[in-house]
């Protein structure tokens, strides 16, 4: 348990837009990324919240990540050199979704930079970066809603996750549906893609693809 560092947090906003709330180096893992030192932190607050610098710009997401919501929640670990350039960016913990996993990684391997280390720091020092990416707002003259759970697989006790890919013409109308990530029961994978089809009214504009998610649990 790390007790004496911070997590530096990011929070979607609508599509694109990502709010990074704050950031302190983790101390070193024995797995270490090189033989120089990693930074320690004794303060568990930042001196400021991180999005205010310029070194954590708002990654630029697809629009097709809209629907996605929390099962995109992924969490970095990032090893940065003396002056806050990154040496190394490694996905810890997947996401659910898995699908935009790799391209987080890539955008903020090449538009991130630290804080520089302070004066009695070691040249590297690691960070922890949970994405965090909130339900979003769909869009406006559109109807999404949610499916039912059917009597007949809560009472066989089906569940899980799945995310379907929903493309749709310029018209508004679903053009085709496919399930990309599979709950682990084909019926309930078809039942969720007619449900779309069925239901979900997209307003007009150009030719777009989303990716949706949807979990079905059971309470205990």
């Amino acid at each position: 348990m790390i007790e004496s560092s911070t997590l530096l947090r990011l929070v979607a906003v609508g599509i694109c837009s990502v709010l990074c709330a704050c950031c302190a180096p983790v101390p070193p893992a024995d797995q270490g990324v090189s033989n120089a030192p990693v930074a320690e932190v004794s303060s568990p607050t930042p001196e400021h919240p991180a999005d205010e610098t310029a070194g954590c710009p708002s990654p630029v997401l697809p629009e097709s990540a809209l629907f996605l919501g929390q099962h995109a929640n992924l969490e970095l670990t990032i090893t940065a050199r003396r002056d806050g350039s990154l040496q190394k960016v490694v996905i810890s913990k997947k996401s659910q979704a898995r699908l935009y996993d790799e391209y987080t990684r890539n955008w903020v391997e090449k538009h991130w930079k630290m804080p520089p280390a302070k004066e009695g720091e070691p040249d590297l020092r690691r960070f922890i970066a949970p994405i965090v990416y909130p339900k979003n707002k769909p869009p406006s003259g559109g109807h999404f809603p949610a499916p039912s759970y059917p009597i007949n697989f809560m009472q066989d006790h089906v569940e899980g996750l799945l995310i379907i890919e929903i493309i749709v013409s310029p018209s508004g109308e679903i053009q085709s549906t496919r399930t990309v990530m599979t709950s682990g029961d084909k019926n309930l994978d078809s039942y969720s893609e007619q449900w779309v089809r069925k239901h979900w009214k997209f307003p007009a504009g150009e030719d777009r693809l989303y990716y949706w998610s949807v979990a079905y649990v059971l309470r205990r």
